[in-house]
């Protein structure tokens, strides 16, 4: 069970939404009661999906809601999103201890995308903003540098213990790695930029490297503590053409799954903890500022009609699924 994904009501936006602090209270009492309704039904709970996405794509780029481009105002999401992991983590143990409770973070590895030092000064500051600055105060219980400092006016006592409160699992979403570059309209300073021309690209334009999924997998291992981990989200958007008995053969997604459940599959001969795999997605979607243009689903749905047909990606995962299983 998903409590947040991206859809605050409009009414408390109207009154600071993730600004305002009262914000945070205002999720636990949800959590409550979403608990207290769904809690025989929904065992796992995941309070907060991609908090990172709605900071730095919602509050410092403009690109989503609320669409704003503003460090102060992202500052103080940023927190009070954190904030909200930790009281709606408080308010569903208070109904039911048994719960199983984790994050859910959008992460990739960060690199310059140019030898130019700013370019190596952004990819350190969007490597924060991006993989640290939701996973550092929830596992290790403090955020980054500079980050640490420039938040201490809004962090009172007791909020990095409520917001470091026990977790069950770590959530994994990982597309791509990300190339960064120096943005002067950016509030932080920084920004993704594109990828290097040659390498191979979904239709979103990320870069398919299942090297990159294996480094991410690493890095969680080594910097807290191995925490079991779910790939929560995990797949391409490709350009899927049916045939005239509505069939996908899916040629590029196919092989995008078993490059990356080969990496996983290294990752846990290598120690990492991973107890599960999901993909982004099960069915085309509308793909929020992209529309139902960008098809990440293995069960292809034609808008309009929403007949749905299995893509051979479908299959191939049915078989991996059916023969080994996670434990």
């Amino acid at each position: 069970m998903c409590l947040y994904h991206w859809d605050l009501p409009q009414a408390l936006e109207d009154r600071g939404g993730w600004r305002n602090r009262e914000c945070a209270s205002w999720f636990a009492d949800y959590a409550g009661i979403m608990a207290n309704h769904l809690g025989d039904r929904a065992r796992h709970v995941v309070p907060l999906n991609e908090p990172n996405v709605v900071l730095l794509v919602g509050y410092a780029m403009g690109a989503h809601a609320p669409g704003r481009r503003s460090r102060d105002e992202a500052l103080a999401a940023f927190h009070h999103l954190n904030l909200a992991h930790g009281a709606a983590t408080v308010a569903l143990r208070s109904v039911d201890p048994a719960f199983k409770i984790g994050p859910v973070v959008s992460m990739g590895p960060v690199v310059p995308g140019d030898s130019d030092p700013h370019y190596q000064a952004a990819a350190e500051t969007l490597d924060r903003l991006w993989n640290r600055a939701f996973s550092d105060p929830v596992l290790l219980g403090t955020y980054p540098e500079p980050l640490a400092t420039e938040l201490a006016p809004l962090v009172r006592e007791g909020d990095l213990e409520r917001i470091s409160a026990r977790v069950d699992f770590f959530g994994l979403n990982h597309y791509c790695r990300m190339y960064a570059m120096p943005d002067a309209d950016n509030p932080f300073g920084a920004t993704v930029g594109p990828t290097p021309h040659g390498l191979p690209l979904t239709d979103m334009g990320w870069e398919i490297d299942p090297g990159a999924f294996l480094e991410q997998l690493r890095d969680i291992r080594d910097r807290y503590g191995n925490p079991p981990v779910y790939v929560t989200e995990n797949g391409g958007a490709f350009p899927d053409e049916a045939d005239a008995t509505g069939r996908v053969e899916d040629d590029d997604g196919t092989a995008f799954f078993d490059g990356y459940l080969c990496a996983m599959h290294q990752a846990i001969g290598e120690g990492c903890a991973v107890r599960g795999y999901f993909v982004w997605s099960f069915l085309d979607n509308f793909e929020w500022a992209e529309g139902y243009d960008k098809r990440f689903g293995v069960i292809r749905v034609q808008p309009g009609t929403l007949d749905r047909a299995p893509k051979r990606s479908f299959d191939f995962l049915r078989g991996v699924y059916a023969e080994n299983a996670l434990a």
